[in-house]
């Protein structure tokens, strides 16, 4: 079970940071979005993977 919430949390910081990404590209150039969701990808995976 350890492993899989590894995993899911690998994966939810994989899927913040592309999402952040595309959010900017889709807003043209709206940085604020962008890293919100960089930012709660990477405290929702980091939080998963401890």
């Amino acid at each position: 079970m350890s492993k899989l919430f590894k995993t899911l949390g690998a994966v939810w910081l994989i899927s913040g940071f592309i999402g952040g990404v595309i959010v900017h590209i889709i807003m043209e150039g709206n940085w604020l979005t962008g890293i919100t969701w960089l930012i709660s990808g990477a405290i929702s995976g980091a939080y998963s993977i401890q």
